[in-house]
């Protein structure tokens, strides 16, 4: 399995690389008022570690970015559609339920565990473009979390230390060393992403220590429950921002780029 997994991620990655040299466009995209009307995300909250619009429209800058390119539009929109559907007639249901199951303290103690056991990720990426100062913060926030906050399920780091630096992936690192987007793709369930992303997903899985338990209903639990336990927040900042949107799609791929391109140059 795991050397299909190498294969795959090689596969995606020569793909990539060839698509990104012959479709890389100089398209700039007009100047953005507010994020209230912007992506859902690559996962939302984590791209800028909030579910919070008023720290969305902090964590933006307002400059023009390059456009993602999106050759498959029509097949992404229909993507998006179904999403569309799947949230609104399903998810959402499963959400409210989880949510009025769980109270937010258990919901947040887990999502806090999912994020602190993913520090190596955040780490390796942050060694490779060669930021020392998030290195010796995310390990900061690693131990004092996995120590006093019981395994991480507290982010005392953060409450009690202010230690909470931005976290960086694959994707983030490919794009600080000049690679860009590549096509915007839209993935059943998950939402938008870009060839870029989809490569770091990849390669994040990798070393993500949820993969890498022994036995495969683990791996399948685990990432299900840390999926499930997103879906209350996700799905209140989805309703939010497509809401008033007069094209929910392209609201969601414009802000998509723009905010992974934030992420990209801090």
């Amino acid at each position: 399995m795991k050397k299909l997994n190498l294969v795959f991620s090689g596969i995606l990655l020569s793909i990539f690389v060839f698509i990104n040299s012959i479709a890389a466009a100089n398209i700039i995209l007009p100047e953005f008022k507010s994020i209230e009307n912007l992506a859902f995300k690559d996962s939302a909250c984590e791209i800028i570690q909030s579910c919070d619009l008023e720290e969305w429209n902090d964590e933006f800058e307002y400059e023009s970015q390059p456009l993602t390119p999106d050759p498959f539009e029509i097949i992404n929109r229909t993507v998006f559609n179904f999403n569309h559907f799947l949230y609104t007639r399903v998810i959402i249901y499963i959400s409210d339920t989880y949510k009025n199951v769980l109270p937010y303290p258990v919901r947040d103690g887990i999502t806090n565990f999912f994020e602190n056991i993913k520090y190596p990720i955040r780490l390796v990426n942050s060694a490779i473009q060669l930021k020392g100062e998030k290195v010796v913060l995310e390990t900061q926030k690693f131990a004092i979390n996995t120590t006093f906050g019981i395994l991480g399920l507290k982010n005392l780091a953060q409450t009690q230390w202010g230690i909470n630096p931005s976290g960086e992936d694959l994707g983030q690192t490919l794009g600080h060393y000049g690679i860009g987007h590549g096509f915007y793709i839209v993935l059943p369930l998950i939402g938008p992403t870009s060839m870029r992303d989809l490569v770091g997903r990849v390669g994040d899985g990798f070393l993500s220590p949820l993969n890498q338990l022994p036995e495969q209903d683990l791996r399948i639990g685990s990432n299900g429950l840390e999926t499930i336990n997103d879906w209350p927040p996700t799905m209140d900042l989805y309703f939010n921002l497509t809401a008033e949107a007069f094209d929910s799609y392209s609201s969601i791929k414009d802000g998509y780029a723009q905010i992974r391109a934030n992420k990209v140059s801090h």
